[in-house]
């Protein structure tokens, strides 16, 4: 990790789970709420012994008689969660770290209905002691069908079915290798099991049946003194439904099992890009109430109520309501920047399932809004032109066709929709409609609302004054020297997200660059803080224009991964 990456303490239930999928939430004490009982248990034994065996958690569980943990300290850093777990009896000291895929610009990758585990395992004995972690989870069917296997990867898994090729199902997973289970028990049985036998005795649905059957997935290894030792689980789940029609991964899925399998094959490429994701947006050198919130933000859009449509549209489902529109245009900004498609799916769905005729004026207004932030950040024009129609409609209901300002809405939305539709009608080349409009805006109070104002991930943009305009093929960067502070080396450095690419800014005392992770970066002018003494890009000059230092070039650029771009500034100034 990032040597300044920021982590937060955290004490309430955390969301884990990919977009629009469902999730599990992980309490600070290791608590795992799911659509059926879940939990880990660990044991130390020595020469066949047990020395001791418990819970993965520092909370006793009514459910399962196990002591537990006294002591855990949680962190998360999104998309990570981390608790660390010691006791002052226990041989061993436990940090399990949790996560689910998260990758921008990646809607299939950050919508796996799954979770992966890793505990490390340190064994503080003066001596060699066994181990052994399970995973327990519980059907979601009454009468389930609980059947252990290997993926073609070599993982050990027990799927938990039911009867129907579209039953809900899960599938717990290890990446251990010495594996040991038990596909029918619950938690009393299991117990019995778990701390007589020094692998799991296995159960079967003849031998040992009842409703909601749990199965659990052992790994066993051995711990020289002070030696550390890795595992990692996957509990990912599947429902093809959802209450409009079937659930967009289930597409990419037929099972949990699948899923899991899929998670373990590519576990590196998505555990790498969410790490990498992680460095940058929490490892930039912004003030840590600022990365507090980002972290705040983010966890809370992973874990509110979406659902994805088989046809890829985003819906919400639950009625999300905006305390103002800075408020709105903030939460707007994780999806527009980081999910581009799902962001606009979800406005494509209001306008053309016909939502917007029996809509409310605030929902119609934030929507007109959301077509502006999609014209401003992707340029297209063929798309504009396709959401015009439903948008001069939207306005034609809240403002009338004469223009006549009747809506109590709030007047800041207000004004901030006329003014984005004055821009529109312009660019669709709609001058009867762009006339009409723009006397409207004259006649509204000035009020200034930046598309990048708010707490969370929003701020980062205030802060760093980072901005993108597809339209102009514009990129300006001017940080607010008050509010960034520089790192050691005297830079500071700034994560961004654009639809088409995501990466990081630098600046130091004389340059700026820009460090593209993923994409492609057009540029045809940049806006600079200071006057530049060297403006170079691959032997190109650039030309500036007027007193606003605004760099232009007389052709597209691209940035890419492998190409980064440097403006060296004048310090004297």
């Amino acid at each position: 990790m990032a040597k300044n990456l920021y982590k937060a303490k955290f004490e309430d239930n955390l969301p884990l789970g990919g977009i629009a999928t469902g999730h599990i939430t992980l309490g600070c004490d290791g608590s795992i709420t799911a659509q059926a009982p879940t939990f880990f248990a660990i044991k130390a034994e020595k020469g066949g012994e047990l020395l001791d065996a418990r819970i993965l958690q520092s909370s006793q569980s009514e459910a399962v008689i196990l002591p537990c943990f006294e002591n855990a300290s949680a962190a998360s850093f999104f998309p990570f969660t981390e608790i660390c777990f010691s006791g002052s009896s226990f041989p061993f000291d436990v940090k399990m770290t949790a996560f689910s895929p998260f990758i921008p610009l990646s809607d299939t990758d950050s919508g796996i209905p799954a979770v992966l585990f890793e505990l490390e395992v340190t064994n503080k004995e003066d001596s060699r002691v066994d181990c052994s972690v399970c995973l327990v989870s519980a059907n979601v069917n009454r009468d389930g069908i609980n059947r252990m296997g290997c993926t073609d990867t070599g993982e050990a898994y027990i799927h938990l079915s039911g009867n129907g090729k579209d039953a809900p199902n899960t599938c717990i997973a290890t990446g251990g290798k010495n594996v040991s289970f038990c596909e029918y028990t619950c938690a009393d049985a299991f117990i019995k099991n778990f701390t007589e036998n020094e692998t799991l005795y296995n159960t079967t649905k003849s031998e040992y049946s009842f409703p909601f059957a749990s199965g659990a997935l052992c790994t066993h290894f051995s711990l020289g003194k002070g030696e550390v030792k890795r595992v990692s689980f996957c509990l990912s789940w599947y429902s093809p439904e959802n209450e409009f029609s079937r659930n967009y991964y289930a597409q990419y899925f037929e099972s949990g099992l699948e899923c899991a399998s899929y998670v373990f094959r590519q576990k590196e490429r998505l555990h790498g890009a969410s790490t990498e994701f992680c460095q940058n947006i929490l490892g930039a050198t912004l003030p840590e109430n600022v990365l507090e919130e980002v972290n705040k933000d983010l966890f809370s859009f992973t874990g509110k109520g979406y659902i994805r449509l088989d046809d890829g549209c985003l819906m919400s489902g639950e009625r999300i309501r905006f305390s103002d529109t800075d408020s709105f245009i903030c939460r707007s900004d994780i999806l527009a920047s980081m999910f581009p498609d799902l962001s606009y799916s979800e406005t494509e769905s209001f306008y053309k399932s016909g939502m917007f005729d029996s809509a409310g004026d605030e929902d119609m207004l934030t929507h007109i809004l959301a077509s502006y932030r999609k014209y401003i950040l992707c340029g297209d024009n063929d798309s504009l032109i396709e959401d015009w129609y439903y948008i001069s409609k939207c306005m034609e209901k809240v403002f009338g066709e004469d223009g006549n300002i009747k809506s109590k809405a709030d007047g800041k939305l207000l004004t901030c929709a006329i003014g984005a539709a004055v821009e529109m009608s312009d660019a669709v080349k709609d001058k009867k409609r762009h006339e009409l409009y723009s006397s409207m805006l004259d006649n509204m109070p000035p009020c200034q609302t930046s598309m990048d104002i708010a707490e969370g991930y929003a701020k980062i943009n205030e802060i760093s004054r980072f901005e993108y305009n597809a339209v102009s093929k514009h990129i300006g960067f001017s940080p607010d020297s008050d509010a960034c502070p520089l790192d050691f080396g005297n830079t500071f450095r700034c994560f961004f997200c654009t639809p088409t690419c995501y990466g990081y800014v630098e600046e130091g005392i004389d340059y700026i660059e820009i460090n593209l992770l993923h994409g492609v970066l057009t540029v045809r002018s940049f806006g600079v803080p200071r006057t530049p003494r060297l403006v170079q890009y691959g032997g190109r000059n650039w030309k500036f224009t007027n007193e606003n230092l605004v760099a232009v070039l007389d052709s597209d650029l691209e940035i890419t991964p492998q190409k980064k771009l440097t403006i060296f500034i004048d310090i004297k100034q």
